[in-house]
């Protein structure tokens, strides 16, 4: 199972960080966002390779995945305070960002 889980993981990261690049690409995404998200997916990837090959992962390496998920999402612009907190203090970890509309 998680060598399973380790392919959707990769695909998962490369399909997030093909969109954040289409999104800064597009002006949507901030500077910080896109560094912290691409630096986000290559660690994911990284983990998800790992996993896909058997290799135990130790959970350390999910929070600090977490935690950059977080910061991506803490680093995109919002029209309001209220959108913000509610993007950041309800953020399902790790998870990749939304697509913005």
């Amino acid at each position: 199972m998680g060598r399973g889980l380790g392919i959707l993981m990769v695909y998962h990261e490369v399909v997030g960080a093909d969109e954040l690049l289409r999104r800064y690409g597009a002006h949507e995404a901030t500077t910080g966002e896109l560094v912290t998200g691409l630096s986000k997916s290559a660690y994911g990837v990284q983990i998800g390779y790992r996993m896909a090959a058997g290799m135990h992962v130790p959970l350390g390496e999910f929070a600090v995945l977490s935690v950059l998920d977080i910061a991506q999402t803490a680093l995109a612009n919002y029209d309001s305070t209220q959108a913000f907190n509610t993007e950041v203090l309800h953020q399902p970890a790790p998870a990749a960002p939304a697509p913005r509309p």
